[in-house]
């Protein structure tokens, strides 16, 4: 019980950690705006987390096997969802801020944090601290968090790929005569 307590206690300061930092720590990586770069991070590992919870669920001894490699992988991806967050504040300075994409990607940071705590409290109850009723009630809360951060991650996303990308994809299939 003592691993699970030290990988939670670090896994969710990491993220607290996170959470608080400057915005200006995720602006750029090597003179480019850092946001197109942790984005695609974030786009493939929460979902694929997520896909993987909802298979424990099923396979509750793959949880049970994995649940602290899955505990500092889930909080590592909170974190890239932060610094999508954080990041893309930094661009819309100067670029100038989507705001529904904005206000979308806020959503999505607060799922991401509900799925962890979702976790971390299941593997509590199924694995250390047996409730089956904590155990059971927590597996569909983290299974309703799970599915929706999966779609929230493809709406973040998606809203983010057509405001940078939509008019300019129009404007050159004209130019190159294309329907």
């Amino acid at each position: 019980m003592r691993k699970f307590f030290t990988v939670s206690f670090i896994s969710a300061l990491t993220i607290g950690i996170a959470y608080f930092l400057p915005s200006s720590v995720w602006a750029e990586f090597g003179g480019l705006p850092a946001h197109p770069l942790i984005i695609h991070g974030v786009i493939v590992l929460l979902p694929l987390i997520a896909i993987f919870l909802l298979a424990g669920l099923f396979w509750k001894n793959l949880l049970r096997k994995l649940h602290l490699p899955l505990i500092g992988t889930l909080a590592f991806s909170v974190v890239g969802v932060l610094a999508a967050k954080s990041s893309g504040y930094s661009l819309s300075a100067i670029v100038g801020l989507p705001k529904s994409h904005a206000q979308l990607g806020n959503y999505l940071v607060l799922l991401a944090i509900a799925l962890f705590s979702s976790f971390v409290l299941f593997a509590y109850f199924s694995f250390y601290k047996r409730s089956k009723f904590a155990s059971l009630s927590l597996g569909v809360l983290m299974a309703l968090l799970a599915v929706s951060t999966i779609g929230m991650t493809y709406v973040v996303g998606h809203s983010g790929a057509e405001s940078v990308w939509k008019y300019r994809y129009e404007i050159g299939k004209e130019q190159q005569g294309l329907p």
